[in-house]
């Protein structure tokens, strides 16, 4: 984080000018002794030392005050406005700068990079219980889509183990004679929206064998997309983003209700590129957007809707009016999430009940235990765990 911070001073100089109170004694441990050298200058000078008594104050990435002063201020940049249309200089309006002001690119990205140094610190910097393992504590009721939440243990130990970034997944390591294991499921809330909603379509993209998102470009660009390799080809427009991970972000967007101006924001496109996609994507699989209408009509008729499972849902926010897109695209999400959450608590509780029989309070696992598995946690779609080796 520090040699992130030191790499974005000299980009920032030529605006930053800012200055703070030079702080600390004289070479001597002498208290320093202000005087003005001249009365036409406001600013003063240590008669022991010759330091002046301000020094450059140091930009902070992590000041939203800061970056907004910088950006939008002292470099002139247009200012952006995140998901609630407030000025912001979050992470999803710094992108946007990015692409925008390619002159100014660099800057953004040294700002980015001390945020994320700073997050992954923060993990890495977790408190660890006495006997060297790393705890969370787990609320079941939290989000009204059933989803658990994770956060540091009860006595302020270990963190968030649902939100683990891949790069510092290695430092956690399996008991000695046993191996981590994780078990997710794949494409499993667009396959919930394709059998719920019956469309053949849709199902089938889903088939075996194929890639979801390379059938759904096919379909966006007929003429440039013919499988996977040229699914994984950059359109003309931009030198990052392939084809690929645009069908990604039109079909889960689509799939949960977002708007041309949503998927705009998040593919980082333009809006009239996004509603083309979005129709390209609703006349390919038009039960979609009808089974859509169908779960809004049931919601606003009786403020509720119910899960194939059984899981039932009262919303409880604007049916009408300006607040009721809110409330549409939670209601599109929900059936969609809550059956991921559902199937994986049912698995989760067989795996207990069959695998994961042995309970020895304040013993560390091992391989002399009567288990198959030993349950770890549940991380929204996948559960993680440890067994033997081989013991797949």
């Amino acid at each position: 984080e520090k040699e992130a911070i030191t790499t974005l001073q000299p980009l920032v100089a030529p605006w930053w000018k800012e200055t703070e109170k030079r702080s600390g004694k004289c070479e001597g441990n002498h208290l320093h002794k202000w005087e003005k050298l001249d009365e036409r200058d406001e600013s003063l000078t240590c008669a022991r030392c010759g330091c002046g008594s301000t020094i450059p104050k140091l930009f902070n990435p992590h000041s939203h005050v800061q970056c907004r002063k910088l950006l939008y201020e002292l470099m002139g940049l247009k200012p952006q406005k995140n998901k609630t249309h407030k000025v912001s200089t979050d992470d999803e309006c710094l992108d946007r700068l990015q692409r925008k002001f390619p002159d100014h690119a660099t800057i953004v990205e040294a700002i980015l990079d001390a945020r994320g140094a700073r997050k992954q610190l923060g993990l890495l910097r977790s408190t660890l219980d006495s006997d060297n393992r790393w705890r969370s504590s787990v609320n079941v009721g939290a989000a009204v889509t059933g989803r658990y939440s994770s956060s540091k243990s009860a006595f302020w130990t270990g963190g968030n183990i649902q939100n683990v970034a891949d790069r510092s997944r290695g430092m956690f390591v399996a008991e000695p004679g046993l191996v981590l294991f994780y078990a997710d499921y794949e494409k499993a809330e667009s396959q919930v929206v394709a059998y719920d909603a019956q469309d053949m379509g849709y199902i089938d993209a889903h088939g075996e064998g194929k890639d979801l998102h390379t059938e759904v470009a096919k379909l966006i660009w007929p003429d440039v997309v013919v499988d996977r390799a040229s699914a994984e080809t950059h359109p003309p427009w931009d030198a990052n983003l392939a084809y690929r991970d645009y069908a990604k972000h039109v079909g889960h967007g689509s799939a949960i209700g977002m708007s041309p101006h949503g998927i705009a924001r998040d593919a980082h496109i333009k809006v009239a590129t996004a509603k083309e996609m979005q129709d390209a994507f609703f006349r390919q699989f038009p039960r979609v957007r009808a089974r859509q209408n169908e779960i809004w009509n049931e919601v606003v008729e009786t403020g509720q809707l119910i899960s194939p499972v059984g899981r039932r849902r009262t919303f409880l926010g604007r049916l009408v009016g300006e607040g009721a897109r809110d409330t549409r695209r939670e209601a599109l999400a929900q059936t969609q999430q809550s059956m991921i959450v559902d199937w994986v608590g049912i698995a989760l509780c067989r795996i207990w009940e069959e695998l994961d029989g042995s309970v020895e309070l304040g013993v560390v696992p091992h391989g002399g235990q009567p288990n198959r598995c030993w349950l770890l946690a549940q991380v929204h779609d996948a559960i993680l765990g440890m067994v033997r080796w081989g013991d797949d």
